[in-house]
């Protein structure tokens, strides 16, 4: 195995199982670096926060490498995260001070199951099972220079259509998955980052749940957000069943949020919201009688 581990950025990697070749000539001033990588298990993690647990990645890279092993130029490749399948294109180049960006990135695979196999706790052994459809379309680039005190640009444009999933031991799937999400950064200047999920709807069988969610700035965090819910209790709970506890009745929820996050000036967004619960009733297996007819309406 091999662990990255830098308390100063703070990034984090490990990778398990890792097995890696490459071929080229290195007596040239130019020439292609042919590289195949096989990692069993790789955790990624970022401040603290883990990003990618457990996954299994494999590369087949070519590199053109040049300008005294400074410049890196990426060719025919596919990178591989479980099911996740993303190729690159553009160069990387090393410079005294900085690093030079200039790459694009797209999944070659449109499939909604891609996408599935990266969700934590999804990508078990039963996976292989799961039903699933769905167009997937995600595509971005980074560009620019990193140093101590710059970031490059960058931007992220990710797309669903018409998803699904079913567990074959749930009675009902998740239908209708639909999300359009971008992340742009014009400056690489991390707070003017820009995160756009302008659409997000799924049917938890017959229950819809809609969002969106507009943050033009990372601090103070400017947001503008939204989300919908009409959920009978009684199918979500065959959906998710808790061991012990039986719910039924019909849960509503809106809630629009807007302004600013500021944690160091203590303010939070104006928040306009509405829930309510009809025909209430929760069982717990540790309880004998059940709570019924419970009924409440708030703002």
């Amino acid at each position: 195995s091999m662990v990255y581990d830098d308390k100063s950025t703070p990034f984090f990697m490990e990778m398990k199982g890792l097995n890696h070749s490459g071929s080229g000539d290195f007596t040239q001033a130019l020439f292609d670096l042919e590289t195949k990588t096989v990692a069993d298990t790789l955790t990624v993690g970022y401040d603290g926060l883990e990003y990618i647990s457990d996954k299994r990645l494999e590369m087949d890279v070519v590199i053109t490498i040049e300008e005294d092993y400074t410049k890196y130029t990426f060719k025919e490749n596919m990178t591989k995260l479980n099911d996740f399948v993303m190729s690159f294109d553009g160069s990387f180049k090393m410079n005294e001070q900085d690093y030079a960006m200039d790459i694009s990135f797209k999944s070659p695979d449109n499939s909604f199951r891609s996408l599935l196999s990266l969700i934590p706790g999804m990508y078990t052994k039963s996976f292989g099972s799961i039903e699933t459809k769905g167009e997937l379309a995600l595509a971005g680039f980074v560009k620019g220079t990193y140093s101590e005190k710059q970031m490059p640009a960058f931007n992220l444009n990710m797309i669903v259509k018409d998803a699904m999933f079913k567990y074959p031991e749930l009675p009902t799937a998740i239908n209708n998955i639909n999300l359009d999400l971008l992340v742009d950064n014009k400056d690489g200047i991390i707070d003017h980052t820009i995160i756009d999920l302008k659409k997000l709807h799924l049917d938890f069988g017959a229950n819809p749940v809609d969002a969106r969610a507009r943050i033009t700035a990372l601090y103070p965090t400017n947001l503008d957000a939204e989300i919908s819910a009409a959920l009978n209790l009684a199918e979500v709970d065959k959906m998710f069943p808790l061991e012990g506890l039986d719910m039924k009745g019909k849960y509503a929820l809106n809630l629009k949020a807007n302004g600013v996050y500021d944690s160091i000036k203590g303010s939070i967004p104006a928040i306009n919201a509405a829930m309510s619960l009809a025909d209430g009733y929760v069982k717990s297996s540790e309880f004998p009688v059940p709570i019924e007819d419970i009924h409440f309406s708030s703002t």
